[in-house]
């Protein structure tokens, strides 16, 4: 694996799975199969912009979701990188989702990939951070942040 690309999204539907459906629309990783990872970025990866691969292909992702059904509430996912600067160790990453804002989702894995690293007793990383908010309407929403690793 030698590429990534973070996305996010957010979607509504008056189903549960078709909201989650269309927050993947969102993001651009729905037409993939996704294997749901835990959270090691592989060494020496390059992010990139949009997935390349054929649609209906298996996609490694590491992400986290929200749905929720009632109308009014702000919710939020997000997922941060932690990239040690010797490229040739691995990242971590970490999601975060709920019924808060923006700025909790961020703090949330911001602190989490930070601690990843110091139980790694790596010093030395960069943290990349992305995050979607959305105030829920009638039906399901979702709220989708996702690393995808190919």
């Amino acid at each position: 694996m030698k590429k990534y690309t973070i996305t996010k999204g957010c979607g509504n539907s008056k189903y549960a799975i078709c909201a989650f459906d269309n927050a993947l629309l969102a993001s651009g990783i729905a037409d993939y199969n996704l294997i749901k990872l835990s959270s090691i970025l592989p060494a020496g990866c390059s992010r990139v912009d949009t997935v390349d691969l054929p649609k209906g292909s298996f996609l490694h992702t590491a992400f986290s979701k929200y749905i929720e059904n009632r109308p009014g509430i702000t919710i939020s996912a997000a997922i941060a990188i932690a990239i040690p600067k010797d490229k040739t160790m691995p990242g971590v990453i970490m999601e975060s989702s709920g019924s808060y804002n923006e700025k909790v989702a961020v703090e949330l894995v911001a602190s989490m990939v930070e601690i990843a690293m110091e139980a790694r007793g790596i010093t030395e990383f960069e943290i990349i951070k992305e995050s979607i908010t959305m105030k829920t309407k009638d039906g399901f929403n979702c709220a989708i942040a996702a690393v995808s690793i190919w």
